[in-house]
C-alpha cells in the first residue's frame, strides 16, 4: 500500500532525526485514507512533531533559492512548505511567482488560485486574482 509505505518512510526518517524529510514523506498522505488505526496514530504523531518546523525550514530554504533566482528549487521547496502548513500564504505566493519566472503558467495559476480561494484578506490577493483572471 502506497500510503502505508509513505508513513513507514516518514517514521524511518523521523527516527533518524530528519524531521523535514519525515514531514515531506507524509505531506501528500490523507490520514483518513490510511487503512488501519495504528497507521493513523503513527501519521498523527509524526505530523504533529514535524510539520510546522518542516514548513519553516522549507520556506526559508525556498526563499533563499528565490532570492538567488533559482526558481526551480524555490518552487519545489515553497510548494513543500505549503503542503506542510496550509496557512503559509507567503509560501504559496512565492511558489506561484517562481512558476511565473519559469514561464510555467498553469502551475503559477494553480498556486495563485490557492491564494484567491483561501487567502482573500492577504496582501497577495490582488496580484493573485489579477493573474488568475488574466490567464483564464
Amino acid at each position: 500500500n502506497k500510503l502505508l509505505t509513505a508513513v513507514i518512510k516518514a517514521a524511518n526518517l523521523y527516527i533518524s532525526n530528519d524531521s523535514t524529510g519525515a514531514a515531506e514523506a507524509i505531506a501528500d498522505v490523507d490520514v483518513s485514507s490510511l487503512p488501519v488505526e495504528e497507521a493513523k496514530k503513527l501519521y498523527n504523531t509524526i505530523s504533529g512533531a514535524t510539520m510546522m518546523n518542516a514548513a519553516n525550514d522549507l520556506y526559508n530554504r525556498g526563499m533563499k533559492a528565490y532570492n538567488k533566482a533559482d526558481y526551480t528549487t524555490a518552487a519545489d521547496l515553497l510548494v513543500g512548505a505549503y503542503k506542510c502548513d496550509k496557512t503559509k500564504a507567503d509560501a504559496v505566493f512565492y511558489a506561484a511567482k517562481s512558476y511565473v519566472a519559469l514561464n510555467q503558467t498553469e502551475d503559477a495559476k494553480k498556486y495563485y488560485q490557492y491564494i484567491v480561494d483561501g487567502f482573500r484578506s492577504s496582501s497577495y490577493y490582488s496580484e493573485a486574482n489579477a493573474y488568475v483572471t488574466s490567464h483564464s
